[in-house]
């Protein structure tokens, strides 16, 4: 380091930019490394945490429930207007707030292979087959020919591992035969058989070659004509849906959010997000996107900033949310008149739509009763009563009347050290990324990276 420094006068100005830039960095980055390292550091279990950690990961509760779905109580019962939905909202916002997103429609144009593209591709891999055959150093030709990994142009195998295009073959296997092409998926293969030793547990060594179809610059170029056309003629969402219908096209919608890498099926569609969130207004059509092997025409059709959500975006949402609660009021209002003390005359009395469900080995940590679907706050509640004891719950999906029958017997915690010794080392693998977030949260930091990529 000493004789690196001495020198550093002499050498190129960037790489003395380099090491100045270094220095600079490198009292802060030694300020991030020590409070990460105080923070990890502090993370402590007490003995009670690990009693009650190890208690609720074996705890369990034998219970019954009596079960009423809510769409057994008709939804014309519950009058909704929209002057009730945006009281609802605006007394429940907290519940409702998003991030900022916009709506697209889109359009694809996939660029698929021409009949002339297919022939040629036939010809490219019977030409490939024979200077395969042909090939000195056939792992490194396979390695330098195929379009998959490299790391997957050689292969050892046992003859149980062979793939199936070669342990199908009728005619015996011999070092230096080509097998192929072998269509599987979208994917072409030539396999060569490079050693045969029935010595070896891995008697065949085979180099593979991996050929994809690629659409050639003659279909690449038809479909982009179409879809530059559609961009430059459509000017709205009505002339796009009015597009898609005329040539036969799907309408697809997605909802983005601005650091998103995938738009509904599209992988790897930054260059869209980009457009969306830089350039974009609403009822905008964009220009042509070439994404996943298909040219994309959108147009922004919403802008959603971050804060609480619009209504028309959770309508649907608090409609079947406030529906549920009064349909709960109701059913809670009968279950609470009836005298019976058991369940199943509970059931009997209330007719129709109530079901009997039974769980043996309840879970704190369970969030989901069979035939009930989501239901947290009976399960909660179930672990907050005694043997014989019911009570009712409104959840999610409907009205339960909760009785626990037994609270099943726990194994003792043999060792808490240990029980301490693991909650800490997974506490400390959480530290980082706590700690980032609440930095993140404390400095009001904006994330604006969409804007350059």
């Amino acid at each position: 380091l000493t004789n690196y420094l001495q020198k550093i006068a002499q050498m190129p100005d960037a790489q003395q930019a380099q090491w100045h830039q270094f220095e600079r960095e490198l009292a802060a980055l030694r300020q991030r490394e020590k409070i990460a390292q105080l923070m990890v550091q502090s993370t402590f279990i007490t003995e009670l945490e690990a009693q009650t950690q190890h208690s609720v990961a074996q705890a369990t509760r034998h219970i019954k429930c009596l079960y009423i779905p809510y769409y057994t109580r008709l939804d014309s019962t519950v009058q909704i207007n929209e002057k009730i939905l945006k009281a609802y909202l605006k007394a429940h916002k907290s519940t409702y707030q998003v991030e900022e997103n916009r709506s697209i429609q889109y359009v694809t144009f996939p660029v698929i292979p021409t009949k002339e593209d297919k022939q040629a591709f036939q010809k490219e891999l019977q030409t490939l087959k024979k200077s395969f055959s042909q090939a000195k150093y056939d792992r490194f030709f396979a390695k330098i020919n195929t379009d998959g990994r490299p790391s997957q142009s050689y292969l050892n195998c046992t003859p149980q591992q062979l793939p199936d295009a070669l342990a199908t073959q009728k005619i015996p296997l011999k070092k230096g035969a080509v097998i192929g092409p072998v269509q599987e998926g979208n994917t072409n293969k030539l396999y060569k058989i490079t050693a045969i030793n029935p010595k070896v547990a891995n008697q065949y060594n085979i180099a593979v070659i991996e050929k994809q179809l690629i659409p050639g610059d003659q279909a690449r170029d038809q479909l982009f004509r179409k879809a530059d056309y559609c961009a430059s003629t459509v000017n709205n969402t009505t002339q796009l849906e009015a597009y898609a219908a005329q040539e036969g096209l799907q309408l697809h919608e997605a909802q983005v959010s601005k650091n998103t890498m995938q738009v509904g099926t599209l992988a790897q569609a930054r260059e869209l997000v980009r457009w969306l969130y830089n350039d974009a207004t609403v009822g905008q059509v964009s220009p042509v996107f070439e994404l996943d092997s298909a040219y994309v025409v959108a147009v922004m059709t919403r802008h959603v900033p971050s804060g609480t959500a619009p209504l028309a975006q959770v309508r649907d949402e608090i409609s079947l949310k406030m529906r549920n609660e009064h349909k709960a009021c109701a059913i809670t209002a009968e279950l609470q008149k009836m005298t019976n003390t058991t369940l199943e005359e509970k059931i009997t009395q209330y007719g129709d739509g109530a079901k009997l469900l039974e769980v043996k080995a309840l879970r704190f940590d369970d969030d989901i009763l069979r035939s009930a679907g989501t239901a947290r706050q009976a399960v909660g509640t179930a672990f907050a009563l005694q043997p014989g004891e019911q009570t009712i719950v409104a959840d999610d999906n409907g009205v339960l009347v909760v009785e626990v029958v037994a609270k099943n017997s726990t194994v003792a915690l043999e060792n808490v050290a240990d029980c301490q010794q693991r909650l800490k080392q997974l506490g400390k693998l959480k530290q980082p990324y706590n700690i980032f977030l609440a930095i993140e949260a404390l400095a009001q930091i904006k994330d604006n990276r969409y804007i350059f990529y």
